[in-house]
């Protein structure tokens, strides 16, 4: 009997799994040819770019290499020919010498032939040298004037006693001078003609207000005498020839104070004194015991103000430098929010402390810490702020600023209170003419505005209630009238209504509550009542 076979039938186009099929492989199709589409644009783009290129290059090489080539041409032509017409000019005066001639005469006339024959070529190459030369030589001139430093010369009966940056060091050192006049003995001036003339010069040779006092009291005709000065806030208190025996016993009072276990610290006299070296007038050169008198408070000194006075000025203080990481506190911002609910708070963004390090100067007076001082601050890694979003979405449409939490006083220019919070009483009365402004104790949205009668709060009469946000709520109650409307957005010290006597009420007063998450509060804890 014959085996049957099973035929073998094209598959069905009408099935689920053929359409799938069939979807997917047109997805993957058209996503392919439109990949290669696109590889093949961007191939075109970037050859049609690169031949650009390398035709406007083809260009510049083919129009420039000529004049390039030229210019070159014309610049070295004459000294190639120059080097062969002197090569040439050796091999002529050579042969005149072997033929007995003048070798020298021969020489000559063969280089007035040559410059008659290339005075062409070389004029050519002038006309490009020419124009570099005088380029060069704007270079030079402008390098030269912006490295010119201009200073005034101080001249004194035809005398240089230096250079100054501007008049600002000449009067410095006439101050430096005058400070150097011992006031207490002597009454004499100090003053000198001198000449001022711009000049320049270098850098180097300006003279710093120091130099330039001492070299006028050097010219000024006055016995002078090298010596060294002490100087209390920048007044000359004494000079003398013996400074080693003074600075000995200004070392001495710093030295109890020196602490070899903390080399990060130094010591410096509390009062502004300072040590300077120069020229100083004969006359107010003192001994080293009459300053180091006037040092310890024994004697009186000259001070600022030109009084008498005396004092130890050889008190001490400690300042040690440190280096410390410290946070950095982040800001807190707040934005509103149309899209929030009114009084929503969202933090959008957590705050987090920044890190930056700070080298201190430390301060120590008999041994208490007495200031911090920041030498340098270095941030190591930025704050980032706190950002809240407040909701300012209400029923009532979009509303501005919620409350700030701090409230003011809603009867302005009264201040009577008939009677305050009590466990039988939810808030003040405060009394006033009937028809006094009641203002909003802040920003908010009115709750209710109108008359409590059927209602929980009947007792009331007319009254207003705000939401201030974040919980907070204030009521003004027996109003003669309101001056706002439910869903109305109001601001701090918008007027809301007037005091009266409505709802149960024996006279003209406000009644006024605050409440937060709903629970009475204390008003005395958010407002003041005004002095």
């Amino acid at each position: 009997m014959a085996e049957k076979t099973k035929s073998k039938l094209p598959p069905r186009r009408d099935g689920l799994a053929y359409l799938v099929g069939s979807f997917l492989y047109h997805i993957g199709f058209q996503t392919e040819y439109t990949f290669v589409k696109i590889a093949r644009t961007i191939l075109r783009i970037i050859l049609s770019v690169a031949h650009i290129f390398k035709w406007i290059w083809a260009t510049i090489i083919t129009h420039a290499k000529p004049f390039f080539m030229s210019v070159t041409q014309e610049l070295f032509a004459p000294w190639r020919q120059a080097v062969s017409g002197f090569k040439n000019i050796r091999e002529v005066m050579a042969q005149e010498r072997e033929g007995g001639g003048s070798a020298i005469k021969e020489g000559k006339a063969y280089l007035a032939r040559g410059v008659k024959l290339y005075k062409g070529t070389l004029q050519r190459a002038l006309a490009y040298l020419l124009p570099l030369a005088a380029l060069a030589m704007l270079v030079f001139t402008v390098a030269s004037v912006l490295n010119t430093t201009y200073a005034l010369a101080v001249n004194f009966n035809g005398e240089r006693l230096g250079f100054i940056e501007n008049e600002k060091v000449y009067s410095d050192a006439m101050a430096l001078v005058r400070s150097r006049i011992k006031a207490n003995t002597t009454d004499r001036e100090f003053d000198i003609d001198t000449v001022l003339n711009i000049t320049s010069v270098s850098k180097e040779a300006l003279s710093t207000k120091t130099q330039l006092a001492d070299a006028m009291i050097k010219a000024s005709g006055n016995d002078v005498t090298e010596g060294v000065g002490y100087m209390l806030d920048g007044v000359l208190i004494g000079a003398t020839t013996e400074s080693s025996a003074v600075n000995a016993v200004l070392e001495a009072a710093k030295a109890p104070l020196l602490d070899a276990s903390r080399p990060d610290m130094r010591v410096e006299f509390i009062r502004a004194l300072t040590v300077q070296s120069g020229v100083y007038f004969t006359d107010t050169i003192e001994s080293a015991k009459t300053i180091i008198d006037k040092l310890n408070g024994q004697a009186p000194y000259t001070a600022a103000d030109g009084t008498q006075q005396t004092g130890n000025l050889l008190a001490a203080k400690q300042i040690e430098r440190v280096t410390i990481e410290r946070a950095v506190p982040y800001e807190k911002i707040k934005q509103n929010d149309n899209t929030l609910k009114w009084g929503t708070e969202v933090v959008s963004q957590e705050g987090a402390e920044g890190l930056e390090r700070a080298t201190q100067d430390i301060t120590y007076i008999g041994g208490l810490q007495v200031s911090t001082q920041d030498i340098e601050v270095v941030t190591l890694s930025e704050a980032v702020p706190e950002i809240t979003l407040y909701g300012v979405q209400s029923a009532y449409g979009e509303a501005g600023d919620i409350g700030t939490g701090d409230l003011i006083w809603p009867v302005p220019d009264y201040t009577g209170v008939s009677r305050g919070k009590s466990y039988y009483h939810r808030g003040l009365d405060i009394t006033a003419k009937s028809g006094t402004p009641i203002v909003a104790a802040d920003n908010g949205i009115v709750e209710f505005a109108g008359n409590g009668s059927g209602s929980a709060n009947w007792s009331y009469g007319n009254y207003v209630h705000i939401d201030h946000g974040n919980g907070m709520t204030t009521l003004y109650g027996h109003m003669t009238a309101v001056n706002c409307q439910t869903g109305q957005y109001v601001r701090k010290g918008d007027v809301i209504g007037f005091v009266g006597s409505t709802g149960v009420s024996t006279g003209n007063h406000c009644h006024f509550e605050v409440l937060v998450n709903k629970a009475l509060q204390d008003p005395y804890n958010y407002v003041q009542r005004p002095s």
